[in-house]
C-alpha cells in the first residue's frame, strides 16, 4: 500500500527539450499551481456494442465489446504569472515563432509562427511519491496547445496553460534528477500595468486573451504520436473600457465596432511597449472587435470582445521599386514607407513582422520582429541577419500578437 499523500503535498515541475519528441527532459523548475491537476493519461476505450448473444456487456481477451486505443495524455495547469514562470509555455505554444536574445537580460519574442513544424517539446511531472518510489506521475513530449492570460482589479496576471503529450507515466521516480524549485521573481500584478489603446493610456477593471496554436498530433498507423503540428494560430479576448474614459470611453468602442476599425492595443509591465530590462512583460496585439456590449453593475463598461488580425502590409512583392538592404539587425529600404505608409499616417511600430523574402542565407528568410521604426527609410530588427544582402524583396506586416519578456533565464537553443 503507497503511504498516505494529502493535496497540499503536491509539487508540479517542468523540463525543456529540444531533442525529439520522445526523448523526456528532467524537470528544471517548480510551478506553484493554483490548482492541482490530474494527468490524463491518453489512454481511449473503443467501445462497440455487438451481438454477444446477452443482454449485458462483455469484456475479455479477443475482438470483443472493449479495446483499449492511443490518445493524447492532457492536463491543464492555473498559475499567477511572473516575469520568469512563462518563458518555457510561450516557447512551447509560439515555436519557431520565438527568438531570445543575448545575456544578460536574455530578452524573448514571441510571435506568430511561418512553419507548422513543432521543435521544443515539454516535461510535466507531479511529485506523488519521495525519492526512491516510482510512483509520480509524468507525462512526456508535451506541447502547450492554448494560453489563457487574465488579470482583473487587485489581482495578479494568470495564466491557464492546456497540454498535449506524447506519453503519459505512472511509474516516475524523481530522484534526485528533477528539480522542483520556484523562481524568485515577483508575481505581475495588474495594478502595475499600463494599458494603451491606440496610443491613448488607459484605466480598464481587466482583461483577457487565450492564444491557441490548435495544435493536431498525428499517430497515422502508430501506438503512439509521430508528431505534434502546428495549426492555425488564433489570438482572442476581450477588454472593458469604462464609459468615462477619456478619448476611448463613450461611444468610441461601439462606432470602432460599427465601422470595423481595428486598434492597437498594448499591455505592459515596465518602461516600454518591448521588454528591454530585466522583469519586462509585454502584450501587443491588433484587435479587430467581433462584439461590443454596453452594460455595468455599479458603472457602464463597454465590454469589447475581439479578434487579434494584421491590419496592415505593404510589400517589395507588388511595388517593384521598393527593396531592402540588411546588416545584422539594421534594415534600410529604398522607396519605402515604414513610419507613413497609410492613410492614418502612422506606419509601422516596434512589434510588427517584417518578412525577408529570397535572402542568400536560408535562415534569413524568416520573420523579423521589429523593434524600432527609425523613419520610412530604416528599421532595427531582432534576431539579426547573417548574411549582408540588398536589393530584396520583403513583406511588413502589423503583428497580430507580439509579446516580449526579459527574464534573465537563458533557455538553451531558443
Amino acid at each position: 500500500m503507497c503511504a498516505q499523500r494529502v493535496i497540499w503535498e503536491d509539487l508540479f515541475g517542468v523540463g525543456i527539450g529540444t531533442t525529439n519528441i520522445s526523448t523526456a527532459a528532467n524537470t528544471s523548475f517548480g510551478v506553484p499551481l493554483n490548482n492541482h491537476p490530474s494527468f490524463n493519461p491518453g489512454t481511449q476505450t473503443v467501445n462497440t456494442r455487438k451481438a454477444v448473444g446477452t443482454a449485458y456487456r462483455q469484456t475479455s481477451s479477443g475482438c470483443l465489446e472493449y479495446q483499449q486505443g492511443s490518445a493524447v495524455p492532457t492536463t491543464s495547469w492555473e498559475f499567477d504569472v511572473s516575469s520568469k514562470n512563462l518563458s518555457p509555455f510561450l516557447w512551447s505554444l509560439f515555436q519557431s515563432g520565438a527568438f531570445q536574445g543575448a545575456a544578460s537580460t536574455y530578452i524573448k519574442y514571441f510571435v506568430p509562427y511561418d512553419k507548422p513544424d513543432t521543435d521544443v517539446w515539454l516535461t510535466l511531472v507531479r511529485k506523488l511519491a519521495p525519492a526512491g518510489t516510482a510512483a509520480s506521475h509524468r507525462i512526456v513530449g508535451a506541447i502547450v496547445n492554448s494560453i489563457t492570460l487574465s488579470a482583473e482589479e487587485g489581482q495578479n496576471l494568470k495564466a491557464t496553460v492546456e497540454f498535449q503529450g506524447y506519453s503519459f507515466e505512472s511509474n516516475r521516480d524523481v530522484g534526485t534528477a528533477d528539480a522542483f524549485t520556484f523562481q524568485t521573481a515577483s508575481c505581475l500584478q495588474w495594478q502595475n500595468a499600463v494599458v494603451t489603446l491606440d496610443g491613448t493610456t488607459i484605466n480598464i477593471p481587466g482583461f483577457s486573451l487565450t492564444i491557441s496554436n490548435n495544435a493536431v498530433t498525428k499517430f497515422y498507423d502508430n501506438a503512439t504520436a509521430v508528431r505534434h503540428d502546428a495549426g492555425e494560430f488564433t489570438a482572442t479576448g476581450s477588454i472593458s473600457v469604462p464609459w468615462g474614459q477619456a478619448t476611448e470611453g463613450g461611444n468610441a468602442q461601439i462606432d470602432a465596432f460599427a465601422a470595423g476599425t481595428s486598434s492597437r492595443l498594448v499591455i505592459y509591465w515596465g518602461d516600454s511597449e518591448l521588454a528591454n530590462a530585466n522583469g519586462e512583460f509585454t502584450i501587443i496585439a491588433n484587435i479587430r472587435p467581433t462584439g461590443v456590449n454596453v452594460t455595468g453593475d455599479d458603472e457602464i463598461i463597454t465590454e469589447v470582445s475581439f479578434e487579434c488580425a494584421s491590419d496592415k502590409f505593404t510589400s517589395s512583392v507588388i511595388d517593384a521599386s521598393s527593396s531592402i538592404a540588411v546588416s545584422t539587425t539594421t534594415v534600410t529600404g529604398t522607396n519605402t514607407k515604414f513610419s507613413t505608409a497609410f492613410s492614418d499616417g502612422v506606419g509601422f511600430h516596434a512589434g510588427d513582422l517584417l518578412y525577408p523574402i529570397g535572402f542568400t542565407q536560408a535562415g534569413d528568410n524568416t520573420v523579423r520582429v521589429i523593434t524600432a521604426v527609425t523613419n520610412n527609410t530604416t528599421l532595427s530588427v531582432f534576431p539579426a541577419f547573417a548574411g549582408t544582402d540588398s536589393g530584396k524583396l520583403y513583406k511588413v506586416k502589423s503583428t497580430p500578437l507580439t509579446i516580449s519578456v526579459c527574464d534573465a533565464t537563458n533557455l538553451s537553443g531558443m
